[in-house]
């Protein structure tokens, strides 16, 4: 990655691509993770993909992916370059390099929450739990802020900050860490790492990240899918999933979640360090 701060431009570029491919090569496992996260749900993994597979065929597991590649697009920008940025800004004061990382992933994922994150992920989750026919992005849009207005593309935004700015920062925290010590392991400088050295670190680093960070993905899913007001705000959320099913209801759907996470990064990293190579 580039931490001189020059050519932003690049890593904006980079960081789109990179977005954009990961997206389409993991979204069928996360349609199955947020079909698993939704309160009512009582299909096994199994059962939801036969389910899917008999009434909406293939193009079913990618049910709801053009708002999500509508905003994974402008995400990875903003993340790698933001990250890019405030790691530069940020080392001038900063001298442990593991808190620079955290704090300058943290920083660019509040953005990314805020700017696209919470209002297309509310739209994606929206979209897979009520829409039954075929719609464009743009139907999609009209049709959920006729039903439930402007606001809702905000339901979540204090848990999704939460989320956005800690599954950045662990995840570039966790790379900038793994890849130091991976290289020093062996014998080799920063400036010889390549994309596979990128997608492999990425896979771990993003693992490590999304397992910490389940909890709250699955908050968030429930909090974006509260049409019928079960939940008062985030902090009811974390009880209510506490007292009604225990510690493990934080867990649902972190299977699959770690099992699509580890290609979809790689993929992520790679090709942005291809890119910027």
């Amino acid at each position: 990655m580039n931490y001189d701060g020059t050519k932003i431009y690049k890593n904006i570029i980079a960081g789109g691509v990179a977005g954009g491919f990961s997206l389409t090569s993991i979204y069928p496992s996360e349609y199955l993770k947020v079909q698993k996260q939704f309160s009512n749900q009582t299909k096994n993994y199994p059962q939801l993909i036969k389910y899917t597979y008999q009434n909406n065929g293939i193009l079913g597991f990618y049910k709801g992916m053009m708002p999500l590649m509508v905003g994974m697009i402008p995400r990875a920008m903003i993340q790698f370059s933001g990250f890019e940025y405030f790691s530069y800004h940020y080392k001038k004061h900063i001298t442990n390099k593991e808190v620079c990382s955290l704090l300058s992933g943290m920083s660019s994922g509040v953005i990314s929450a805020v700017l696209v994150t919470c209002p297309i992920d509310n739209l994606k989750v929206w979209s897979i739990h009520n829409i039954k026919d075929k719609h464009s992005f743009f139907n999609n849009n009209r049709i959920f802020i006729n039903q439930v207005g402007f606001k809702g593309y905000y339901n979540g935004l204090s848990n999704m900050i939460l989320k956005e700015s800690l599954s950045a920062g662990f995840r570039f925290m966790f790379y900038d860490v793994f890849m130091r010590n991976y290289l020093k392991y062996n014998n080799r400088s920063i400036e010889t790492k390549t994309a596979f050295d990128g997608a492999l670190i990425g896979g771990v680093a993003a693992t490590c990240s999304s397992f910490i960070n389940n909890p709250i993905d699955v908050v968030q899913t429930r909090l974006q899918s509260n049409y019928d007001k079960k939940y008062n705000g985030f902090f009811d959320c974390y009880r209510k999933i506490r007292k009604e099913e225990g510690y493990k209801g934080f867990y649902k759907g972190c299977g699959l979640r770690l099992f699509r996470t580890m290609p979809g990064m790689m993929v992520y990293f790679g090709i942005y360090e291809y890119l910027t190579h």
